[in-house]
């Protein structure tokens, strides 16, 4: 079948044009092919799930989404006769980019394929609502349109999102983990709604020339438009396009497009080599791996299902409610932590749980808790002490509130589900927002306990999180730039969110030593003087107004002048000699804090916070002097260390391992060697 029309096609620059290069490796996030296509991949389709978008919000496990991968076109991958018709105007573009995968460059050096196959993966969902809108549409629809463009969104923007405040994703690079897995930077997308079912290929370079002439990043594999060569998808409803299509579904075996959904192919795959399978990088055990990792808590619920197609000679994997827990312990996963398969089960249950819970089991507190006696809710959570230690699954309701910047206060609220597992050495944490799981964060690890924190996708405060992450969703980020613009006081109400669980199990099992071991991104430190004056400063705020004075950062008047100079370093903190230091005093105490929005930040530490010593203690480095053992005389906390300067001219203290997301007070002051 000849396809004369329908083939790639780039758009000639002009010269008033800016030069631009489309680097995906740096749009999205540093990670693994596989686990990065499959979070992108499922985080489209659950937002895009029907049941979510007619049914008020609300996810139905009688409507779960269902999403596969097919790795069979690499076994048998498109012969070169058949996969002409699709790369036709493609190869030509090819031969100046870098970067290319070997076998797509020698497809380029001749412009078509001939004796080479074309291996492919591909992705299709149901129980979608498809790229919907208009096709056509080449500019942003109105503010107050209800209209969804979910075409648009996808093949004509880039780093922007048409996503709602309640979907997963919003960054509008997602869609780039596609691409970014073909060699060739391609892919080929097949849509039906309710109006149509439209196909389309896109081709994400570099600025390249061909021929002396300039052309722009994108191509498309299209019918492009005579008066202006704008690129418009072919549809099943035109007669000459629906052979195309239909022979497109067969070449590339897919199965679901006779319902509404979306079908992603992408040729080329990165990883793959056909010559040595023991060197694919995406297989069925990293794709079940990277789905289980990241959305373990929608397929426990029954919202979503995934199956997994292998090459030739494996057996096909289904991933749901009643599989997921024989599906972990056949990955074997090792990343250790909370992501062992006995944690990975113990979570599956306790989300199975989760689902029977009434609305009146819940312990309603009406703001978040707090490590304080004064807390308001202090006396209710001492009363579950008896419940938590009996092991009962204890479930809570939240509330807060969030306020975007120059809009209103909004209540909202988030669930808590936390029990004792007195077998465990280590305790966990999990966060859930929406339906995707945050990873790379943990906090209770000094209490036998196991929490999981979910924020409902339709909360304020799910959107704010959201906001705070990075593109991969990893982590919430309370100082990320990008929450900071749309967000009133977003950290402390961040921090409320992530610290929860911690401040509950102050009330149920006391205060314990230790700490979590995270990386570190923002740090204030202060000498002894500059904390006296703060917190007399604070004092006087709260006495005359009932609120904090705001601590102006970079601002600080000086106190009198230090003989030691305090400042950030990647991962913590460092304390040198001051150059203009005269004499140091020849033994001194050093204590750290983690900075409280009320109060004397040192007077309420909290032990699990970090330690300067034990198993699990702080990193330190001492050049020029040496840790002294603890003074029975002197008071000497978790939070304290005591040092003798030996080395006066190259005396330095270094300090790593508080955590990222907590601003850090740090006073030192002489002690007395007598």
């Amino acid at each position: 079948m000849m396809m004369t029309q329908i083939k790639w096609h780039f758009r000639e620059m002009l010269r008033t044009e800016v030069n631009e290069n489309i680097e995906l490796g740096e749009l999205l996030p540093d990670e693994a092919t596989d686990a990065r296509l499959v979070r992108e991949v499922i985080q489209n389709s659950l937002d895009a799930s029907v049941s979510k978008r007619t049914k008020g919000g609300r996810r139905s496990k009688n409507d779960p989404v269902k999403v596969r991968f097919s790795l069979a076109g690499l076994s048998d991958p498109l012969p070169a006769e058949r996969a002409n018709n699709y790369f036709c105007g493609l190869g030509e573009h090819l031969i100046d980019i870098e970067g290319l995968d070997e076998q797509v460059r020698s497809v380029a050096s001749v412009g078509t394929l001939t004796e080479n196959v074309v291996p492919f993966i591909v992705i299709e969902d149901a129980g979608t609502m498809g790229l919907q809108g208009n096709p056509g549409l080449h500019d942003d629809p109105p503010a107050d349109s209800t209209s969804s463009e979910d075409f648009y969104w996808f093949f004509r923007n880039v780093g922007r999102s048409g996503k709602g405040a309640t979907d997963n994703g919003s960054w509008g690079l997602g869609k780039w983990a596609m691409p970014a897995t073909s060699g060739a930077s391609s892919i080929f997308a097949l849509t039906t709604t309710d109006e149509d079912t439209l196909l389309m290929g896109q081709c994400v370079l570099k600025k390249h020339y061909l021929n002396g002439t300039k052309y722009a990043p994108y191509g498309y594999w299209s019918e492009p438009e005579e008066k202006d060569g704008f690129a418009m998808p072919l549809r099943k409803s035109d007669p000459q396009h629906r052979l195309i299509i239909d022979k497109f579904i067969e070449d590339f075996d897919l199965r679901w497009r006779d319902k509404s959904g979306l079908s992603v192919v992408i040729p080329f795959p990165r990883g793959v080599d056909l010559e040595d399978e023991d060197f694919q990088s995406i297989n069925t055990r990293t794709i079940a791996n990277a789905v289980v990792h990241n959305y373990f808590y929608p397929i426990v619920r029954g919202w979503l299902e995934v199956s997994i197609d292998g090459e030739e000679g494996e057996m096909p994997v289904t991933i749901d409610a009643k599989s997921i827990r024989d599906v972990v312990g056949a990955l074997n996963p090792t990343d250790g932590g909370q992501w062992t398969i006995e944690s990975y089960r113990r979570i599956f249950d306790m989300v199975g749980k989760t689902s029977d819970v009434e609305g009146d089991a819940f312990t309603v507190l009406s703001q978040p808790p707090l490590a304080d006696d004064d807390y308001d809710h202090a006396d209710d959570l001492r009363s579950l002490k008896s419940r938590y230690d009996a092991g009962e699954l204890l479930p809570f309701t939240i509330n807060t509130e969030v306020r975007p910047k120059g809009g209103d206060e909004v209540g909202t609220s988030f669930n808590v589900f936390l029990r004792k597992h007195p077998e465990l050495d280590i305790g966990h944490d999990y966060f859930v927002r929406g339906t995707l799981s945050i990873p790379k964060m943990d906090y209770i690890k000094n209490y036998q306990a196991l929490a999981l924190v979910v924020v409902d996708e339709k909360e304020g405060l799910a959107e704010m999180l959201r906001d705070s992450e990075p593109a991969a969703h990893s982590m919430w980020r309370p100082q990320a730039q990008r929450v900071r613009d749309r967000w009133v006081s977003p950290q402390r109400r961040i921090n409320a969110v992530r610290d929860s669980v911690k401040n509950i199990l102050f009330f149920l099992e006391g205060q314990l030593s230790g700490l979590q071991k995270d990386a570190f991104l923002d740090l204030f430190a202060l000498t002894g003087a500059e904390i006296a004056a703060e917190i007399a400063a604070e004092s006087e705020g709260e006495a005359g107004s009932g609120t904090r004075t705001k601590r102006p950062k970079k601002k600080i008047k000086p106190g009198p002048p230090s003989p030691f100079t305090i400042s950030a370093t990647k991962g913590g903190v460092s304390i040198r000699a001051s150059n203009q230091a005269k004499d140091l005093p020849e033994q001194i105490i050093v204590r750290a804090a983690y900075d409280v929005p009320r109060g004397n930040p040192f007077a309420k530490f909290n032990e699990n916070d970090f330690a300067f010593r034990g198993k699990n203690g702080l990193r330190v480095k001492l050049n020029g002097g040496e840790i002294l053992e603890d003074d029975v005389t002197t008071p000497i906390g978790a939070n304290t260390v005591r040092l003798k300067v030996k080395d006066r001219e190259n005396f330095s203290f270094g300090i790593t391992g508080f955590d990222e997301f907590r601003d850090v007070v740090v006073k030192i002051d002489p002690e007395d060697s007598t």
